[in-house]
């Protein structure tokens, strides 16, 4: 019976060491989490400020988190901004083929809901009310916009 009692007391001394040690790294991840890189900061500018050059004809954005409201958001700021001031006509996402043509058809004028197709892609990291709310803005936009020729496409 000691010997079981004296299991038993290593055993939850070892647990406390590692308790204690997993809260200290966690803290010390939630600090440097939060800490502002001076650089990144000083980098950052409204998206009116963003001056692309009129011969670039793709643009490329990366994310530091999928899913994120934010970065989402931020997905719809740029998509505007490059659409509606910059002429821009497509966009490409990295998803499934089948998940990338419901959407295409949804944003051409198909019939639909842009929470259920966007709820039915594979890829987790786009079952956001943003991502719904980006297909929403693509089809709104497109139903709005004047036909253009092939002759004026990009």
């Amino acid at each position: 019976m000691k010997v079981l009692k004296k299991i038993a007391k290593v055993l939850l001394v070892i647990i406390v060491i590692i308790s204690a040690a997993l809260g200290i790294g966690l803290n010390y991840k939630t600090v440097l989490a939060s800490h502002k890189i001076k650089e990144v900061v000083d980098a950052a500018v409204p998206f009116e400020q963003i001056e692309i050059p009129d011969n670039v004809q793709i643009v490329g954005l990366g994310e530091a988190s999928h899913g994120s409201k934010e970065v989402q958001e931020s997905k719809l700021e740029m998509l505007k901004m490059l659409v509606e001031k910059k002429d821009y006509r497509a966009i490409a996402i990295e998803a499934d083929f089948g998940d990338c043509l419901a959407a295409n058809a949804y944003i051409q004028g198909g019939e639909g809901d842009a929470r259920e197709i966007v709820n039915n892609m594979s890829f987790t990291i786009y079952h956001t009310n943003e991502m719904a709310d980006i297909l929403d803005w693509m089809k709104q936009y497109n139903a709005s916009a004047p036909e253009i020729s092939r002759s004026e496409e990009r």
